[in-house]
C-alpha cells in the first residue's frame, strides 16, 4: 500500500529525496484505487501535479509525476479493468440509444470477466443510475417523453423494486435467474422485428399499467437492471406508446426504478469494487454518444446483434450451460 515515484529526472532531481507524510489522497488517487500514505518527490518536470503535505515544512508540496508515475497507474488499474470499461462503454452507447441504461450488458461483462454476484447487482444499479440519470435529461428535453404513459407502471414498479432489492438470493439462485433476464435481453437485441409497435397508440389503462409495474419493479430490483429491458417491448407491442417516445419514458422508469433498488439494499454499495469510478467514466462517455445517435439516428443493426450475442453466451454462462 505505498507508491514510491523515484524517476531520475536530471539535474533539477533533489540531492535527496524528500519524503511527505500525510500525504493527501487525491481525486485521481482514489479512482485508480491506490493508497497514498507517503509519496517521494525528485523534481523535474511535468506537465501534472499532485497535491500533497510536508509535514516537516508544515506546509503544501507538489509531487511531480511523470513517466513512471503512468506505468504505475497502468499497473495499479490493470489491463482486465480497462478493457472491461471499454467494453462497458460501448455497451452504454448501443444501449441508451434506445433510451436504455444497459444494466443487462455490464451484468453480462462483469460475468464474462468472473466478477462475484454480490458485486455485480450493485455496481450495475449505480452505473444504471448514473447513466440513466443522464439519459433521461436528454431524452426529455428533446420531447421525446410521456407523462401519462410513464406514471401508472412507475406507480406499481417503485415499491416492488423496493422489495426486490432487498431480497439477497444466493448465487446458485440468482445466476440462473439473471441468466434467464439477460436471454431475454438478447432477444429483443436480435429480433427486433417481432417488437414491432402496434400502428395505434392508446394511452395505457391504469390498472394494467401497475399490475405491469410491480411484475417488471421486482424482477429488476432482484436481479439489479433497471427494467427498461420489459418495459419497452411491453409500451410497443400493447400500442401503449410509439417508439421513440417509449425510449424516453424507458429512461425516465430506469433512473426511478434503480434508485429503488438500490435503496431497498443500502448495504450492498459495501461490496462496489474499486474501480468502479472507472466504469462510471466509461459509461457516461458511451452515454453521451449514445443519447446523441438515440435521439437523431437509429444505431447500427449489425452492433445491435453483436451485443446480442454477447448477451446469449453471458446467459448461458450464468445459467451453467458450460
Amino acid at each position: 500500500e505505498r507508491f514510491v515515484y523515484t524517476e531520475d529526472v536530471g539535474s533539477s532531481s533533489l540531492s535527496s529525496p524528500t519524503t511527505h507524510r500525510k500525504f493527501l489522497k487525491s481525486g485521481f488517487a482514489t479512482l485508480i484505487g491506490l493508497d497514498w500514505p507517503h509519496a517521494v518527490w525528485t523534481g523535474g518536470h511535468a506537465s501534472l501535479y499532485m497535491s500533497g503535505y510536508n509535514a516537516k515544512r508544515r506546509g503544501p508540496v507538489r509531487c511531480q509525476l511523470g513517466p513512471a508515475f503512468w506505468g504505475s497507474v497502468m499497473d495499479a488499474i490493470g489491463t482486465t479493468e480497462i478493457v472491461l470499461a471499454l467494453l462497458m462503454m460501448l455497451g452504454a452507447a448501443l444501449y441508451t440509444s434506445v433510451g436504455h441504461a444497459g444494466a443487462s450488458v455490464y451484468i453480462a461483462l462483469m460475468a464474462l470477466f468472473g466478477l462475484p454476484a454480490p458485486v455485480m447487482r450493485p455496481t450495475a444499479l449505480v452505473l444504471n443510475i448514473l447513466v440513466s440519470g443522464f439519459t433521461s435529461v436528454r431524452y426529455v428535453r428533446a420531447g421525446l417523453f410521456r407523462w401519462r404513459t410513464l406514471w401508472p407502471v412507475l406507480i406499481g414498479a417503485l415499491p416492488f423494486a423496493f422489495i426486490g432489492g432487498g431480497i439477497q438470493l444466493p448465487g446458485h439462485y440468482y445466476k440462473p435467474l439473471v441468466g434467464v433476464v439477460l436471454l431475454i435481453a438478447a432477444v429483443r437485441l436480435l429480433w427486433k422485428g417481432s417488437l414491432r409497435s402496434s400502428t395505434e397508440i392508446s394511452d395505457i389503462p391504469v390498472p394494467a399499467g401497475i399490475v405491469a409495474g410491480a411484475g417488471i419493479g421486482f424482477l429488476s430490483g432482484l436481479t439489479g437492471t433497471g427494467g427498461g429491458i420489459f418495459l419497452s417491448p411491453l409500451l410497443l407491442a400493447f400500442g401503449w406508446s410509439e417508439a421513440r417516445i417509449a425510449s424516453g419514458v424507458a429512461a425516465v422508469f430506469i433512473l426511478c426504478n434503480s434508485v429503488s433498488g438500490l435503496l431497498g439494499n443500502v448495504a450492498s454499495v459495501k461490496a462496489l469494487p474499486a474501480e468502479l469510478p472507472l466504469y462510471a467514466v466509461a459509461v457516461l462517455i458511451g452515454a453521451v454518444i449514445g443519447t446523441r445517435f438515440g435521439i437523431g439516428t437509429l444505431a447500427s443493426t449489425g452492433v445491435q446483434r453483436a451485443l446480442g450475442l454477447v448477451l446469449v453466451i453471458a446467459g448461458f454462462k450464468l445459467i451453467g450451460a458450460y
